[in-house]
């Protein structure tokens, strides 16, 4: 679909948008305005665009007085730097106004009534917002930016960002590292746009991050070379850097433990004294896949001349991405624009929702308004899947005190209400399509939400991917119901389990830590989680004994070969049989039995995500491979409990 659209976009405006040029700055600001007009660099949230006006500064050695807009402070600072600014024809840099909105509108006033010298410039840079008054742009130049697509554009922004007055100091190894630098904030940003498979969620990694790393390059080269020409690159502060990198400047917004391990796996790949030999590998080969080797040279020029021959478009591979990476993401974007449209309505058919419902009582329904008809068919449709109802647990012949019972007790009773509320939510739809029960708030609501496709706010008890439509909702809720009467009937609360449709699965594995703590007398903080996949056949009944068997849970990037985790080429593999177990920390290597044997394998840590969208952890736990750890975490490897 996002290929269809780039050709259409491409078609309707007779050229390829996407392989335009960046504009030349410089000659904006000399050539193209005039010292009334103001230059607006707007901005997508992240990015940060004022590094373009302090290069120009640097290069062209103007006057510019810099101010951070967003408090009172910055108010009067403003006035006065404008104020100078105008009787000197200097320039004037406000950065983050659309933290002062109110504040732009009296600016708006103020530079109608001025007459600026010939030098004057005013830039504002701001986040697109739709609190900035649109006098101020209207009369302003307005240049939208954007992080660059592709790590070809991004790799030559940062490296065209850098200032010469920064590379004047310091020796000459710097430039190396502000290579490495910038291919590895390019790598981290281009990564974005494969969340969650890239990274479990959205990071804002912009500019700063990379501006503070190059100050923190700047101060450690500075204080190791102590005034020298050159320096042997083992003996650079590879340590520091490193540990600044991952802990403060990008790995102070990470706040997963996984993110973390990626992150730390670049840093450590990448900044090291090999970065400095000949040939050095910047992306290893992998199978048929080249790899890429670093530039040589020692001055800048020569990085970004390396850096604009690159393809335009890099394989998923030079972001340690697996093959169908592409696909993967571009099949969930489309998914995400099919469901934006399906939301969409038209103003007036909105407001004819209330004319419609007051009608509908006299109506006939072949004069039913057709969304009201789809709405009526919709819900017959959903009640027809739902179960009529859902049997409780029995107490008798349960312990009241066991774990699993009560875990499973709350699961039946939240079962038992939503599937009560949904059913008459529905059939009061139903009701009012026919004209039988007269409308509500709450109902107007449902009607609203229902006919855009929306989830009901009510219906939401636990949680789901955010992706899910409310058709593929109603079929999940459908299962859960129909795992749960199950389970009732059956009165064995170790009968295979499907974590993705349990409510609540974290207390899933609660209730199991507690029931083998009771059953063996161990303390919990003495019990240790593993996981057993596709094991094999003569250990069955070892590891099967006193553990949890789980079905549905789903390999993603990669697959079990020989009983091992291995990579694939990013798509799905879904285990035959899964055994949870909770067994007691280490043992000595004589009372060792199979399974424990098993789990001493060098073996790999792997995230259990609720689903797809990888924003709730389960647990992680530890299975044998001969994968590097560093790879699985940069490839994105992880199992979920539901797609």
């Amino acid at each position: 679909m996002l290929a269809a659209i780039a050709i259409y976009v491409s078609k309707v405006f007779n050229t390829d948008i996407l392989a335009e040029s960046s504009y030349n700055f410089d000659s904006v600001v000399t050539s193209e305005i005039n010292s009334s007009t103001p230059v607006c660099l707007c901005s997508v949230p992240g990015y940060d665009a004022s590094y373009r006006v302090e290069n120009l500064v640097a290069s062209t050695k103007a006057r510019c007085a810099s101010i951070a807009m967003g408090s009172q402070e910055g108010y009067r600072l403003a006035d006065q730097a404008i104020a100078a600014a105008i009787r000197t024809g200097s320039w004037v840099l406000l950065k983050n106004v659309h933290l002062a909105a109110s504040w732009l509108s009296q600016l708006e006033k103020r530079l109608q009534s001025l007459n600026p010298p010939k030098g004057f410039r005013l830039f504002l840079t701001m986040e697109t917002n739709s609190g900035i008054p649109v006098n101020i742009l209207r009369q302003s130049m307005v240049i939208m930016n954007e992080p660059p697509p592709g790590i070809r554009a991004n790799l030559v922004d940062c490296l065209k960002s850098i200032s010469p007055s920064r590379l004047a100091a310091g020796p000459n190894e710097k430039v190396r590292l502000y290579f490495l630098l910038a291919w590895f904030h390019a790598v981290v940003q281009e990564r974005l746009r494969y969340c969650p498979l890239g990274w479990s969620k959205i990071y804002e990694f912009n500019d700063s991050d990379l501006e503070a790393a190059m100050s923190m390059i700047d101060s450690w080269m500075v204080a190791t070379a102590k005034g020298k020409a050159n320096i042997d690159p083992a003996q650079l502060p590879w340590a520091a850097l490193r540990v600044l990198l991952k802990q403060a400047v990008y790995g102070g917004r990470v706040d997963s433990d996984w993110d973390q391990k990626l992150l730390d796996s670049f840093v450590d790949t990448l900044f090291n004294p090999s970065a400095f030999e000949v040939g050095y590998h910047l992306v290893n080969p992998i199978a048929d896949k080249e790899g890429l080797i670093i530039a040589e040279g020692a001055r800048l020029e020569h990085f970004i001349s390396w850096a604009q021959a690159l393809p335009e478009r890099e394989p998923p591979h030079w972001l340690s991405l697996p093959p169908n990476a592409e696909a993967l993401i571009s099949t969930t974007q489309g998914s995400e624009i099919l469901s934006r449209l399906l939301k969409m309505r038209r103003t007036d058919e909105d407001e004819s929702v209330g004319e419609a419902l007051n009608q509908a009582k006299a109506s006939s329904s072949s004069s039913q308004p057709a969304w009201m008809r789809q709405l009526e068919t919709t819900a017959k449709e959903f009640l027809k899947n739902l179960n009529e109802n859902l049997p409780s647990l029995d107490a008798r012949g349960n312990d009241v005190n066991d774990p699993l019972f009560r875990f499973f007790e709350r699961e039946v009773s939240l079962g038992q209400k939503l599937l009560g509320v949904i059913r008459k939510d529905l059939n009061e739809l139903i009701g009012v399509c026919n004209g039988e029960i007269k409308q509500t708030n709450h109902l107007r609501s449902l009607i609203g939400e229902i006919t855009k496709a929306l989830i009901p706010g009510h219906w939401k008890r636990y949680k789901v991917n955010p992706t899910m439509s409310l058709t593929q909702w109603i079929s999940n809720f459908v299962n859960r119901i129909q795992q749960l009467t199950r389970i009732v009937q059956s009165n064995n609360f170790t009968e295979s389990i499907c974590l993705g449709l349990l409510f609540f699965p974290d207390g899933f594995l609660t209730a199991t830590r507690q029931f083998v703590s009771h059953q063996t007398k161990i303390s919990l903080e003495e019990l240790k989680l593993q996981l057993y996949l596709d094991y094999e056949d003569s250990l069955s009944v070892e590891i099967e004994s006193n553990g949890f068997r789980l079905e549905g849970l789903i390999i993603q990037g990669g697959c079990l070969k020989e009983f091992r985790i291995e990579l694939n080429e990013g798509s799905d593999y879904t285990p035959s049989r899964t055994i949870l177990k909770w067994t007691k920390g280490s043992k000595s290597q004589e009372t060792q039995d199979g399974a424990d044997k098993i789990s001493q394998q060098r073996s790999v840590d792997l995230p259990i995500y609720l689903d797809s969208s990888r924003t709730h952890l389960l647990f992680s736990a530890s299975l044998p491979s001969h994968e590097d750890p560093g790879l699985l975490s940069r490839r994105g490897m992880c199992i979920v409990a539901a797609p």
